[in-house]
């Protein structure tokens, strides 16, 4: 027998076997076991989450003869066919190659055969957003007159491409990203069975870089199983699948926090001289920092971060004096490397630039503070007139406006106060903290607090007003202050050219021009 690769030979045969959809698997097999299934399906979801998988285990499962409590026997006559794709009755289209009405007309008159050997004729459509306008109308004819003996199950990467008359007809189940434990417990019984044994941190490592998708784990596991030889290395692991190691992305950034660039850089040499790819780097120093973040916003363990508990912990106790706003930024500074990669004539001294203006970042801002001091936001602190700013990207005279106006409006009281306010909201209530410092005091006037917002951070602004959340602030100032205050939020009004100007460079321009450019 010729050689199959991991993700085909542990490709699950029942809905038990399905890896991370429970609750998908456990309504479909009610609904066999019931009788009460439908004429046609929509399994939606990234890659690799089991939607095909599902499909081909439900067109065995309505047509085996010895079911096994909502699963198939798979040892009948018509599993073992379906389980050696030679079954005539379950029809797999691939529609990125199967878009046109013609196929799906062709489809419509093949349905109204009966099965030749099975109860129903399955259809599985894989990739169905593929089709076209007018396959999609053909389609849309047959389920709405189905045969009794046709099923249709649809799989898509991309369910807002398909038209709501087509979702109407169908029961739609969303799979959703395989857990981090489930990734590494399936792993862990495949491994067992072709007896390789792995250092502890592997299967993590591979379950993080896959994001989600079972299919993907199992091929990358195969890419270390081959260079195993019955153990697979922690070293070899990361060498082989270009995966940067937990530790160093922590000597990176304790480095960073702690002034020490130059650590830094020397690890990020020894991470290319293994061959690990710039943009690879980018992209895990990304997830690293959105874990740091996390696990500031949450203060404790959560399943949110994609990490073990011990490494969760090790990021709290280490980064928990970093402010949030600095997170934020230092994710701006990435993403802005990310972007400029594609055009860079050295892709290295971009990454290079990048982790120093991280460092300029941290160190001459004092993003980091003592940890009995409140993490705070940048633009509330007391403000000097000799305040020099070493800025790392494009909002210098943002903040040097925030500074401005702290200088000029500050009216000796809840200015002053703001700090040891904000300090006071993250012991009682972390998220709402996590909303409140996203925005910049704008003044106080008439026992009214207005915080102000950048466009950009509706999100933070709605959930600051939200009632509950606006209560416990409102409550915190007036135990602090012994003063109640009402608290509002607002946006930062943009910039707009005035009509008349917009005509001035109409007419300055000229019709030629204005006739291929926009002008707002």
């Amino acid at each position: 027998m010729s050689y199959l690769a991991l993700y085909r030979k542990y490709r699950p045969n029942n809905f038990n076997e399905i890896v991370g959809q429970s609750e998908i698997t456990e309504i479909l097999k009610n609904q066999i076991i019931n009788g009460k299934f439908g004429h046609a399906y929509l399994f939606s979801g990234i890659r690799g989450t089991g939607k095909t998988s599902t499909a081909k285990i439900l067109a065995k499962t309505v047509n085996c003869l010895n079911l096994h409590d909502g699963n198939p026997c798979n040892e009948c006559e018509i599993c073992k066919e379906i389980n050696n794709e030679s079954f005539m009755d379950v029809i797999e289209i691939d529609a990125a190659s199967n878009n046109g009405v013609d196929n799906i007309r062709e489809l419509r008159e093949h349905s109204k055969y009966l099965p030749s050997k099975g109860k129903y004729k399955v259809y599985i459509i894989d990739e169905v957003q593929m089709l076209s306008t007018g396959a999609f109308n053909a389609l849309l004819k047959t389920l709405e007159e189905p045969s009794e003996h046709v099923m249709f199950i649809l799989a898509t990467t991309e369910p807002e491409k398909i038209p709501v008359t087509i979702l109407s007809r169908c029961q739609r189940y969303d799979f959703k990203r395989v857990r981090l434990v489930d990734m590494i417990d399936r792993m862990k019984f495949i491994l067992n069975d072709i007896d390789v044994t792995c250092d502890e941190e592997v299967l993590e490592q591979i379950a993080i870089k896959s994001d989600g998708a079972m299919r993907d784990a199992l091929s990358l596991l195969e890419k270390v199983v081959s260079k195993s030889e019955g153990h697979i290395s922690l070293e070899s692991a990361t060498k082989t699948l270009g995966i940067v190691e937990f530790n160093d992305l922590m000597k990176i950034m304790t480095s960073i926090v702690n002034d020490h660039i130059d650590e830094a850089l020397i690890v990020l040499n020894n991470m290319l001289s293994c061959g690990i790819s710039v943009s690879s780097i980018f992209n895990q120093l990304l997830e690293f920092l959105r874990n740091i973040t996390l696990a500031n916003v949450f203060g404790e363990t959560n399943e949110i971060i994609e990490l073990s508990v011990e490494r969760q912990e090790v990021l709290i106790n280490e980064f928990k004096g970093v402010k949030l706003m600095t997170l934020q930024q230092t994710i701006d500074i990435l993403n802005q490397g990310i972007g400029k990669l594609k055009y860079a004539a050295n892709p290295r001294l971009n990454l290079e630039l990048s982790l120093i203006a991280i460092s300029l970042l941290f160190n001459n801002e004092s993003s980091v503070q003592e940890v009995e001091k409140p993490i705070s936001k940048p633009a509330v602190v007391e403000a000097k007139k000799d305040i020099q700013i070493i800025e790392t990207n494009d909002r210098s005279t943002e903040k040097q406006e925030i500074i401005s106006r702290v200088i000029d409006e500050n009216n000796g009281d809840i200015f002053d106060q703001w700090n040891q306010i904000l300090a006071k909201v993250n012991q009682k209530k972390k998220i709402v903290h996590a909303f409140l410092i996203e925005g910049v005091l704008k003044k106080v006037e008439d026992m009214k607090i207005t915080i102000e917002y950048q466009i950009g951070y509706e999100f933070h602004m709605e959930n600051v007003m939200q009632q509950d959340n606006k209560n416990t602030i409102e409550k915190i100032i007036l135990e602090h202050t012994g003063k109640r205050y009402s608290v509002d939020a607002i946006m930062k009004e943009e910039k707009i050219v005035e009509k008349d100007n917009v005509e001035k460079i109409k007419n300055f321009l000229g019709k030629e021009f204005e006739e291929i450019l926009e002008i707002k």
